[in-house]
């Protein structure tokens, strides 16, 4: 998973799924909903058409959007979302659907909770915490890092999960192949 969403549809997105959530909420629905988007790439004379027409700002006339599942429920998106929030103590912007640090920095991140390999297997959480700061991989006071979850399953199952924020999502995803790098180095893994 990665924030934020692609700029050609993330508010269009989000307007959808306000709607969504006050449809529940009218329903009695209370607490958190997670929902599942799909974005198709319109057909080109479906584009052509919504380009000449009057465009509202949150519109996404390239794509096609799709709630595919709504559920009351955490989803996947959330504990990576909150470790962002929680980390910076930062806040999303709705009018850009971007997120913002305290101190005014834009971040992103990239996050998986099935990073696992057998060759991570024995890696204690104290010996992976040493590697990512030796490294300087963990995070740090400008806001760049990364952040590792679910370490119950590392020794024993090799398995492991992470959010990698950084100021874009092309720099969060290539610290996140560093980061796999990293481990495969420290373990031996040889990469297929």
């Amino acid at each position: 998973a990665s924030f934020p969403a692609d700029r050609r549809y993330r508010l269009a997105i989000q307007r959808e799924a306000l709607k969504a959530g006050r449809a529940l909420a009218r329903r009695g629905a209370i607490g958190r909903a997670a929902i599942d988007f799909l974005a198709v790439p319109r057909p080109e004379a479906e584009r052509a058409a919504a380009a000449k027409r009057p465009r509202d700002p949150d519109e996404a006339p390239e794509y096609e959007l799709y709630a595919v599942e709504i559920n009351l429920r955490q989803g996947g998106t959330t504990h990576p979302f909150n470790t962002l929030k929680f980390i910076t103590d930062g806040r999303y912007d709705e009018r850009s659907g971007l997120f913002f640090t305290a101190q005014g920095r834009e971040r992103c991140y990239f996050a998986t909770d099935t990073l696992a390999q057998p060759e991570y297997r024995g890696i204690l959480p104290f010996d992976l915490m040493d590697l990512l700061v030796v490294h300087g991989f963990h995070f740090r006071s400008d806001e760049t890092g990364v952040v590792f979850h679910l370490l119950g399953c590392l020794s024993e199952f090799g398995k492991l999960g992470c959010t990698v924020i950084a100021p874009t999502v092309p720099e969060a995803k290539l610290l996140y192949a560093e980061t796999i790098a990293l481990l495969d180095r420290a373990t031996g893994r040889t990469p297929s």
